[in-house]
């Protein structure tokens, strides 16, 4: 599932919790109305067994014995209701769940393949540095014979300058890549 698709999903589930949780209520106000009326007609029964009128009394029963069931329904569409709320919210926290995992999980492998390339690059440098230093060493004993040998022409000497100069050149331009 993309995440569009988890949005509108969700999306979706919520007009669906806001619906539910407004049939709730109104099941609930519809309760109250009812018990308000059973309670009316509780009083009356209770008048009316006073009065000794059966027939009422019955009747008054009867209509009891109907909002009573009334009631009972309403209570176990309300718990319907409540577990439906809860599969819901259960289903949501898991979508969330898997998407924080298959995040973490990316955001891992990207930390590894940069460090992986710190490590390359650490590498690389070191070598850089390794083959600097030995034509280095190699620039110090050809100047140091040609020290030795001081009577030697003035050739030799603008060669020595000339390659100085190159390796000095290659030493900036490779610590300027390195940077």
């Amino acid at each position: 599932m993309t995440l569009d698709e988890l949005r509108e999903y969700f999306k979706n589930d919520q007009e669906a919790f806001r619906t539910l949780q407004e049939r709730a209520a109104q099941r609930r106000d519809a309760a109250v109305d009812e018990e308000v009326e059973t309670l009316k007609k509780e009083r009356q029964l209770l008048k009316l067994q006073k009065a000794g009128d059966d027939q009422e009394l019955t009747e008054l029963m009867t209509v009891l014995d109907t909002r009573k069931e009334k009631e009972l329904r309403a209570k176990i569409e309300r718990e319907k209701i409540a577990g439906e709320l809860q599969a819901i919210d259960r289903t949501k926290l898991s979508y969330v769940e898997e998407d924080k995992k298959r995040e973490l999980e990316r955001l891992a492998a990207e930390r590894e393949a940069i460090h992986k390339k710190e490590e390359d690059i650490m590498n690389e440098i070191g070598g850089l540095h390794a083959k600097i230093k030995e034509r280095e060493e190699g620039f110090k004993a050809e100047k140091s014979g040609l020290k030795q040998t001081k009577g030697k022409d003035q050739q030799l000497k603008e060669d020595l300058r000339k390659r100085e100069t190159e390796y000095a050149k290659e030493r900036g331009l490779k610590i300027a890549e390195l940077k």
